[in-house]
């Protein structure tokens, strides 16, 4: 099987750069290996962008000199184009990308490796002042060597995969698929969270993991401690919550989660589901993380869970412990000088194992009344950045309001998802317009990423 090497740019065509009769893959060329990112801001993808400099010979086979020099020339002006094309699609013009597709002799694989170009470097030479000269031996007027010099995109990708999608599950429940098998690299994956019905207007967010383990809802009426009772409420996750009617600062205790989350997990997010239900009366919560029974422990920051807010779900802060947690404790201050009323009221809690291919995106509805099937794509082959996107009235598109890294990736066996929020800032959960909780469920599509081709 002969080397694949090809420029594609989409409508514009493709170039292929060892066909034999334009051009020719000079030896000598192997494919650069990306180096990690070292830079939290240096962007979503895991790894650098590389610069090859591929040598290729450039020839026409035209009798006519004249001819057979113009036709090089275009093929020198083809080539510059391309570069061209990929570094105004890098820029956010609306143009098709330039992938460059690589198959060495010999490859195990179907289809080539992809990796998109980002256009010429700063150091390129111009290609279009080389000279063409006459090859006696081949008969043919030629550019030999041209010193293709390009920046791409360090991971080479591979051919997609779509498992089965999950089961459907009310919200907040724990979606997964399963792949057929891991990979070695975090390799980028689309997400699309089906929902069964139109969500109304609403915030929340989306979880995502590698592992089902690296997710963790605790039902707040499993915590302990002083003045707590269970408020029966078939809206409320798992049919129920927990409300706090302390006047007094005090403390729920949440005890052996850590034997069901991921063992080797040592960063922690904390979320939670709650709402302030005495007007004028506020609370200042915190979490922390526990081994040994409280002798080392972690805690997050303090939020402020005001009346005025509602019902949401609220991003308590992280919590770190150099090994693996046994407890959850959440620390409570009421603020207020009314009646305590209804006090604190918590429906559930999720703990999120933190890694690279763990993402947690905050969402907001943005100016329609419902919207269905969220949808997270990295676009690693069509556009230079990630889309958070869910469609309204069946067919149009609107891109979510959110925060956090859409740009997923996951080299596991597994991908898991949650979503939670609120509708109306009234529900404890994502409804429709008439209070019923909606169920999603999930599909995943990855795109396995290399660092050598092969």
């Amino acid at each position: 099987m002969a080397i694949t090497l090809q420029l594609d740019r989409g409508t514009a065509g493709i170039i292929d750069l060892n066909d034999g009769t334009n051009y020719a893959l000079l030896d000598g060329w192997q494919p650069r290996v990306a180096k990690r990112q070292r830079s939290q801001l240096a962007g979503r993808w895991p790894y650098e962008n590389v610069i090859e400099q591929i040598p290729i010979r450039v020839f026409s086979k035209q009798s006519d000199p004249a001819t057979a020099k113009a036709e090089v020339l275009q093929k020198l002006d083809d080539l510059a184009a391309a570069l061209d094309q990929a570094y105004t699609w890098y820029n956010g013009a609306q143009v098709d990308p330039v992938i460059l597709k690589y198959q060495p002799e010999g490859s195990a694989l179907a289809n080539p490796l992809q990796s998109v170009v980002l256009g010429a470097p700063d150091s390129a030479r111009d290609m279009l002042s080389l000279p063409v000269t006459f090859n006696r031996d081949m008969q043919a007027w030629e550019i030999n060597p041209l010193v293709l010099e390009i920046e791409r995109r360090g991971l080479w990708l591979g051919d997609a995969e779509t498992p089965a999608a999950s089961a459907s599950v009310g919200n907040p429940g724990v979606m997964t698929v399963n792949f057929s098998s891991n990979v070695v690299l975090p390799s980028p994956t689309k997400v699309v969270l089906t929902s069964s019905t139109s969500v109304a207007v609403g915030s929340g967010y989306i979880v995502l993991a590698d592992n089902n383990d690296k997710i963790l809802l605790v039902e707040a009426e499993n915590g302990t401690g002083s003045s707590i009772s269970v408020i029966t409420d078939s809206s409320a996750s798992g049919g129920s919550y927990l409300r706090y009617t302390a006047s007094t600062s005090g403390n729920i205790t949440f005890a052996n989660i850590g034997a069901n989350l991921n063992s080797s997990a040592r960063r922690f997010a904390v979320l939670m589901k709650a709402r302030s239900a005495t007007a004028n009366y506020d609370y200042l919560v915190s979490a922390e993380i526990q081994t040994n029974s409280g002798a080392n422990s972690s805690s997050t920051r303090k939020i402020a869970i005001d009346n005025a807010s509602g019902t949401r779900t609220w991003y308590v802060g992280l919590a770190a412990l150099p090994e693996r947690i046994d407890d959850l404790r959440l620390s409570i201050e009421p603020v207020g000088s009314s009646s305590v009323g209804n006090g604190l009221e918590i429906d559930y809690i999720i703990i999120v194992a933190l890694d690279e291919t763990t993402s947690i995106i905050e969402f907001l509805l943005p100016g329609i009344q419902v919207f269905d099937d969220p949808t997270i794509d990295p676009r690693e082959l069509s556009r230079p950045n990630p889309a958070f996107t869910a469609t309204y009235a069946a067919t149009n598109t609107v891109y979510m309001p959110h925060a956090g890294n859409t740009f997923v990736l996951n080299n596991g066996t597994e991908m898991a998802a949650l979503i939670t929020g609120s509708s109306f800032s009234t529900n404890w959960t994502l409804t429709d317009s008439n209070g019923t909780n909606i169920s999603f469920s999930l599909t995943a599509t990855r795109r396995t990423g290399y660092l050598t081709p092969r």
